[in-house]
């Protein structure tokens, strides 16, 4: 009957983007009735990328998670769906913190640097980026002393830090082995630790050989300039939170960014054949835990 009733909760709770899906049209009409401003090729995309983000157990799987951190990852879609309408992603941003300000630090850091990322010029980012990153490497957890200073900061802060004492989180999160943890609990990893190598592996590739043609511009992409600015802040708000706290490794901090990846690497030429790809990692996750079961 739990596990019927977390079901339950989270089609009710993803129901309003699953009615944007479907009635494309009309959400498209009501948004733009509401002075949203969006061409209809730009919503049919960013409700594209919904599709796969809907589809990806890694996000399915954080989304399922009954409690305050499913509230959080749901009230983050309508800021990817509404980025660039200022208002709406302020008030999401808000609306999070009062829920959780550990996730909404997370959020609100990330936005900020996207928002950023998009006045400068792609070579300004790279340097904006790697500063940040090399600062949080340095300073590392030493940083939250001074996060503690900050009002509605300081008991989250000055719980890392005890957490830091008490664990000894450093040891047990090394810092450059951060990344591969947060790789592998955001493509599927459970709270038990049954892992996944193959999909792991395959995942890996298709990230690299994506990844290296993003490095060659396409003319014909108008949206290469925002992709690159949406990659950016991921790349930049993950790497820093995760070298500056070592309990931040996890990737439910950074499920929320999963929409603007699959931005940032889609088309209208490879969509098919990433969902496909996403179903037969699915498919693979399922059978392996089918197996481990047994």
């Amino acid at each position: 009957m739990q596990s019927l009733g977390r079901i339950a909760i989270t089609i009710f709770s993803m129901l309003p983007f699953l009615i944007a899906v479907i009635f494309r049209e009309t959400t498209f009409k009501i948004v733009n009735s509401l002075g949203m401003k969006f061409s209809i090729e730009e919503w049919n995309y960013r409700l594209d990328v919904l599709c796969l983000v809907l589809v990806f157990l890694g996000f399915v799987f954080h989304v399922g998670v009954l409690g305050l951190e499913q509230f959080v990852l749901v009230l983050t879609i309508p800021i990817f769906l509404f980025w660039g309408r200022w208002p709406i992603v302020v008030a999401m941003i808000l609306l999070t913190s009062l829920l959780d300000v550990g996730n909404s630090a997370v959020i609100a850091t990330f936005a900020i640097i996207t928002c950023v990322f998009s006045y400068l010029d792609k070579r300004k980012i790279i340097i904006a980026g790697i500063s940040l990153v090399l600062g949080a490497l340095v300073l590392g957890i030493s940083s939250l002393s001074y996060i503690s200073n900050i009002g509605f900061l300081s008991d989250k802060a000055n719980a890392m830090l005890q957490g830091e004492e008490k664990l000894g989180l450093r040891n047990k999160y090394p810092i450059f082995l951060r990344p591969i943890i947060t790789f592998m609990t955001g493509i599927f990893l459970t709270p038990s630790g049954v892992k996944i190598i193959p999909v792991y592996i395959f995942y890996g590739i298709v990230i690299v050989k994506l990844f290296i043609k993003k490095t060659i511009p396409s003319i014909d992409d108008k949206r290469s300039f925002q992709k690159f600015v949406f990659i950016s802040g991921v790349i930049t708000a993950t790497l820093f939170f995760i070298f500056m706290v070592p309990n931040y490794a996890n990737a439910k901090y950074y499920v929320f960014m999963l929409p603007f990846i699959f931005y940032s690497i889609l088309n209208q030429t490879n969509k098919k054949n990433i969902f496909n790809f996403i179903i037969i990692m699915n498919f693979i996750i399922y059978l392996h835990l089918f197996f481990y079961k047994l």
